[in-house]
């Protein structure tokens, strides 16, 4: 189980702030430095992936994505899941110029990412067990079809 803590009221209204104003290009940074120091927000995710909507950023070549984020973190160890550290998934983007968020919701839709569940909040991570310590991860199919490659 994860570490929850509440936050001030007046420290709610401060990110509220900062979030409403920031500009987009600042946002996944914003949303990384609190989700670094532990800040986690009920809605935070919807309010990233409701402003990256009318961001450029979308994956332009899924398959390529895929197969070379595979190739990059896949240790061998399971045949069908790779599970990647969201720190490590989120920087692997980035040095792309993509911007995580919205890979995750992308990956999502065309069924490649495991997703969980917080309450009735859909996450684009889970928490995975790895070499005995539970961490939150992005988990991707290994062995998923793509539109294009059915016939392949």
């Amino acid at each position: 189980m994860e570490n929850t803590k509440e936050i001030e009221l007046e420290d709610a209204i401060r990110i509220s702030k900062i979030l409403s104003t920031a500009p987009e290009e600042r946002l996944p940074m914003i949303l990384s430095t609190l989700e670094a120091a532990g800040v986690m927000i009920d809605g935070l995710e919807a309010l990233a992936e409701w402003r990256c909507l009318s961001h450029p950023s979308r994956l332009i070549d899924l398959h390529s994505f895929v197969k070379n984020i595979l190739t990059h973190f896949d240790d061998g160890k399971n045949l069908d899941f790779i599970a990647i550290q969201v720190k490590a998934f989120d920087a692997y983007c980035r040095e792309r110029n993509l911007m995580p968020l919205l890979v995750k919701k992308t990956l999502y839709e065309y069924g490649i990412l495991e997703h969980s569940f917080d309450g009735s909040k859909l996450l684009y991570s889970k928490v995975v067990r790895i070499n005995g310590v539970l961490m939150r991860c992005v988990v991707l199919k290994k062995n998923v079809k793509l539109k294009g490659e059915e016939n392949q």
